[in-house]
């Protein structure tokens, strides 16, 4: 099994100039989808790859402690080399966790605009009757119905990073 190590140098020496290239031959992309693709890839690489799985073995107080923290409770779910070592499965996991992180840390973000105190008895009461403001995952929802491309390129780029991940995995394990 390599080390992260050696998958990060793999990614940025073949599939991130390969990536590049399939890109640039097959959808003339502009600089911004470049960037985005090239961005998204290393991200993929250093934080959000199949080993994500193991973000409660990782050193807190580390680089990567810190960028894999809000991660663990992923960690805690799936085990090492199971769902989030499958190609779309794996990918689809992580993106769905992230976005509930961003769906929750929206829902605080309302609460804590609102004035809503975080009393047992007063957020089961502005749940059930829904007296908080929508406007914030108003806003989120509708940036990512504008934003179609962001998204298709980042997942794209994620999977594209899992399967250089999932391949050195299996190829030198």
């Amino acid at each position: 099994m390599p080390r992260g190590k050696t998958h990060i140098k793999i990614n940025l020496v073949l599939a991130l100039p390969m990536g590049l290239i399939i890109l640039f031959f097959a959808f003339k992309p502009t600089l911004t989808t470049i960037i985005i693709f090239t961005l998204s890839l290393l991200y993929n690489t250093v934080v959000f790859n199949p080993d994500l799985d193991i973000a409660r073995y990782v050193k807190p107080l580390s680089l990567k402690g810190i960028l894999y923290f809000p991660f663990i409770p992923y960690s805690w779910i799936f085990r090492h080399r199971g769902i989030s070592h499958a190609l779309f499965v794996g990918t689809i996991t992580r993106l769905l966790y992230l976005f509930l992180l961003t769906f929750l840390v929206c829902i605080l973000w309302q609460f804590a605009d609102s004035g809503i105190t975080f009393e047992f008895e007063s957020l089961a009461e502005t749940l059930k009757y829904g007296k908080y403001n929508q406007n914030h995952l108003l806003q989120l929802f509708a940036f990512l119905n504008t934003k179609k491309y962001i998204l298709l390129t980042v997942t794209s780029a994620f999977v594209y990073g899992d399967l250089w991940h999932i391949v050195l995995d299996r190829c030198l394990d």
